[in-house]
């Protein structure tokens, strides 16, 4: 996969149109999660999956980063909704999700110097050095996690409309910044691959909208802007959990994009 195509993956997802579920797809999803609600209760088999953390110094600097994998058994009541039948989601990643049944869920999480937002201290040409160890460590840590695993992450900022980390987390492998603040992949093949589970941010799909038009990726873009206009109104139909901002999806709105972090970056993380 080239390096345009894999910068915006995730963006691809989020813009796939959430639909009714197939009544089919219905059954086997309720199955699948009444079988994990069982085991959520019971004790940790002795091959679970062990935690796993790694300490890292960034190159030519003197910060220091920890990463962290801490898994626990996966309850996709979390993922899946009781009354499927009124739920439109992203039919690709509930069929993955039964084509490979997650047994854990990994948090992802790491800090730099102890602080989660040390990235925001310090300056670009730092914030780049940071980024570039993390993901180096991350390519490290994710062939060890259990195959079909699901990561998770709560990326620093994002539910106040900073996506740095995001992003960037989004490069790792991960799907859009769901409702909830999160964001989530599957382990597949030693590598992550996005899923979106739940309904998105509305103002992150805002977001990766601005990314795919001043990236030049028109038809992206329409897809993304459709895709936020009818999340909007299904946030405003049903009870799902409050995103932030959001709403700015007119032509004349498209800030500037600096796209200097993904020059000449070809490193093969997918």
């Amino acid at each position: 996969m080239s390096l345009r195509a894999r910068r915006f993956a995730g963006a691809r997802l989020a813009a796939e149109p959430l639909t009714s579920i197939p009544q089919q797809l219905q059954d086997s999803l309720k199955l699948l999660r009444e079988a994990s609600m069982k085991s959520a209760g019971q004790p940790v088999p002795e091959d679970f999956p062990d935690y796993i953390k790694e300490n890292r110094t960034v190159r030519n600097s003197s910060k220091k980063i920890e990463l962290w994998a801490d898994p626990h058994a996966v309850n996709l009541a979390d993922f899946i909704p009781e009354d499927l039948s009124k739920t439109p989601a992203n039919i690709g990643t509930l069929e993955q999700l039964v084509a490979h049944p997650p047994r854990a869920v990994y948090d992802l999480s790491w800090d730099v110097d102890g602080s989660y937002g040390a990235n925001s201290e310090t300056g670009r040409r730092e914030a780049m050095r940071i980024a570039r160890e993390a993901e180096r460590g991350w390519q490290d840590i994710i062939p060890r996690l259990e195959e079909g695993a699901v990561v998770k992450n709560m990326p620093y900022g994002a539910q106040m409309g900073n996506f740095e980390r995001a992003d960037l987390y989004m490069k790792y492998g991960f799907g859009p910044v769901q409702a909830n603040g999160e964001q989530y992949g599957q382990v597949l093949g030693g590598k992550i691959v996005p899923i979106s589970p739940t309904m998105p941010m509305d103002s992150y799909i805002g977001h990766l909208a601005d990314r795919a038009k001043a990236g030049g990726e028109t038809e992206l873009f329409g897809q993304l802007n459709a895709n936020a206009q009818a999340l909007q109104k299904l946030t405003n139909d049903v009870d799902v959990m409050a995103s932030k901002g959001g709403g700015r999806y007119d032509d004349d709105y498209y800030p500037d994009y600096d796209d200097d972090y993904y020059e000449d970056r070809d490193d093969g993380w997918y």
